[in-house]
């Protein structure tokens, strides 16, 4: 029912011009996604295939060599092109599923309601899908490590790091291929290095220095916690996303509309060798374990304090009949996942060390070091 031309009633939705009015807002949530999203300036579009498919692929062509002028005539043939595809499935499945309320529609107006609603939407799905793509760039590049501790040698260490990458695929990376995505408060201890240093071609007052010895930089609320900054090429990690245009129905028995976005993604590093990732320097967090007989043989019970690891974290645990080194950042992959709580298997007086370490990079958090299993 419309008064004064405004439209009151969430059936609306089922005619064409609500139909219309649902292509419109789908059309403006999916701009509005690419246009939030700093990713979007970095991911790999050169993708082929059809994503509603499931999957689409990247392809890496290797560097070219030259040869003495007549070998291929000699040869009968040319050199094969050297070419590295990627496979880049969608299998991240979503959905935005909200329910409209009558009451909501008879206050605000439908296409009101449904523009609030949906530009509340293309920031959820913006956040996601950016946090999805630096977790990847994270989990699949080089840990870059340094002696430095002033701002702008480390900087200029990653840098040249990046730029001196060689293998079958590239041959040197030119400075304005390479971005680098800060955290806030790493973007912040560069600008206040900018502030204290003269510089006529930087203003240091406007919100963007845009570029450090040629490098762009740019801030992030998403990159994982811990991470100072992420160095990279365009191109480096593929995102494709499919998405189903909006849809709206009546829920039976209920006063109510769903209106519902289906969305499909994938998130999968083209380039691992040019993505470089600087966290921040840590010390490892302390765990409380402690052992007691179990009830089989050879049984152990491990119990952790805290008995819950972190939200995105994992306990795992080794044994040993040495010492066992533990810090900071130890690659335990190799480790074996358990609970707080879970019997294990170990033989008397045996060593065990026990970590929580983030189930993407599986390196160490916190942890503890050479507990001794108590005799059977």
């Amino acid at each position: 029912m419309a008064n004064g031309g405004r439209i009151y009633s969430l059936d609306f939705l089922n005619t064409e011009g609500g139909r219309a009015l649902l292509a419109q807002q789908y059309r403006s949530v999916i701009e509005n996604v690419e246009n939030r999203m700093l990713s979007t300036l970095l991911k790999n579009r050169d993708l082929s295939g059809d994503p509603d498919a499931g999957s689409v692929e990247a392809k890496r062509f290797a560097n070219a060599t030259s040869e003495q002028y007549g070998t291929a005539a000699a040869r009968g043939s040319a050199n094969p092109i050297g070419l590295k595809p990627v496979n880049v499935a969608l299998d991240m499945h979503r959905e935005i599923i909200e329910g409209l309320e009558k009451y909501d529609a008879r206050r605000l107006g439908v296409p009101d309601l449904i523009a609030r609603r949906t530009r509340n939407h293309d920031r959820a799905m913006a956040r996601e899908l950016e946090r999805a793509f630096f977790a990847c760039a994270q989990s699949a590049g080089t840990v870059f490590t340094t002696a430095q501790t002033d701002i702008d040698a480390i900087l200029e260490e990653l840098i040249q790091t990046m730029e001196n990458t060689q293998n079958d695929f590239v041959d040197g990376v030119p400075r304005d291929m390479i971005h680098i995505v800060c955290s806030t408060g790493f973007y912040g201890a560069i600008r206040s290095y900018l502030d204290k240093t003269f510089n006529a071609n930087i203003d240091t007052a406007r919100d963007d220095f845009f570029a450090f010895h040629g490098v762009r930089c740019y801030a992030s609320t998403y990159l994982p916690t811990g991470v100072n900054c992420i160095a990279m090429v365009e191109g480096a990690i593929a995102q494709p996303v499919s998405a189903t245009p909006y849809n709206a129905r009546d829920l039976q028995l209920t006063n109510k509309w769903a209106l519902e976005l289906f969305y499909d993604y994938g998130t999968t590093a083209v380039m691992p060798d040019l993505i470089y990732v600087y966290e921040a320097a840590s010390t490892l967090q302390k765990l409380n374990i402690s052992s007691v007989k179990g009830m089989t043989a050879n049984g152990t019970v491990i119990t952790v304090d805290p008995d819950e690891p972190a939200s995105g974290n994992a306990y795992y645990y080794k044994l040993g009949t040495t010492a066992i080194t533990l810090a900071y950042g130890t690659d335990v992959s190799s480790w074996t996942a358990f609970n707080s709580g879970d019997e294990i298997a170990a033989s008397t007086n045996t060593l065990i060390a026990v970590a929580e370490a983030n189930t993407v990079t599986k390196t160490a958090l916190a942890g503890v070091t050479d507990v001794a299993i108590v005799k059977k």
